[in-house]
Formats: C-alpha cells, structure tokens, sequence
C-alpha cells in the first residue's frame, strides 16, 4: 500500500484496539486498514477508511467489502473516532464480496488505492469496477491488483 500512496498517505494496518495509534485528525489522502479483530487473534475482517480530499469539509469514506453499517462493526470507541472526523459518512452502495470469502483484504487494498484515481469518490471506485452479483471476479481482480502491487506495479 505504501507504493499506491507514495507521499505517506498510508497510515498503516490496524488492530481493533489501536485506535490510540491514529491521528486525532485524518489529514486529506490519507487511509488505513482495520482489522475488525483485537491483535491477539488471527484477524476476522479488514475494512478500509479514507480521509478525501474534502475531509475538511466533514466527509469521511468507510469501505466494508460486505457493505454492513459501520456501527454495527466497530464498538462505540471507534463509532465516535469516525464521527469526531466527519458527520457525514460513505459507505459501499452494495456487497462485493462473498461471505465465505477471504478476500477482504485484497479487496479493501484494492478501492483504497483507486480512491485517488475516481477522484475520491467511493460510488465510482465500486460501481464502475466491482460487480453486485459477480463476486469471484471482484476477488480475481482485487488479487491480482494486490500481486501487481507488491511486485512494484500499480
């Protein structure tokens, strides 16, 4: 992910329990994986959280490749992170992925990195690349995204 956003856009790769590690506040372009697991645990579900361009302005981007309302996932601690940084909160239109999948991961790597390119917008990211009903090739794609991308290639 540090390739996809070379000016240290990326924060990292969280736990559950890391809140503390982030910033009070997002800065513009910056995202982070969260797994929906405590660190002591093998990791249940990964999601992806993007401040955009106009975070500023109170907009924050949360992807959930099952497309679940966030607080429903995360406990209260996180609840009020989000909203602290936004009051207004994107989601994924619709689920792409299956749910005995393991690909959320590579998915949630995949739209983040493409945010930037879809000029932010979580809508087109989704819409105009990741299908509603064809979940094996959302996986496929986002798999061989990621491969690309640890071999240095975008």
């Amino acid at each position: 992910m540090q390739r996809a956003y070379p000016q240290g856009g990326f924060l990292g790769v969280f736990a559950r329990e890391d809140i503390n590690r982030l910033p009070a506040r997002l800065a513009p372009r910056t995202c982070f994986i969260l797994n929906t697991d405590p660190s002591w645990r093998a990791g249940q579900h990964w999601v992806g959280v993007y401040a955009p361009k106009d975070v500023a302005r109170g907009r924050l981007i949360m992807f959930d490749s099952f497309a679940a309302p966030w607080h429903l996932i995360f406990s209260s601690e996180w609840n009020t992170y989000f909203t602290r940084q936004a009051h207004r909160l994107e989601q994924s239109p619709y689920p792409v992925q299956r749910v005995d999948s393991d690909a959320c991961g590579h998915l949630t790597a995949y739209v983040l990195a493409h945010l930037p390119d879809y000029n932010d917008s979580l809508f087109k990211v989704v819409t105009e690349t990741l299908s509603p009903i064809c979940f094996s090739q959302n996986e496929n794609l986002a798999k061989s995204f990621v491969a690309r991308l640890l071999r240095g290639v975008k």
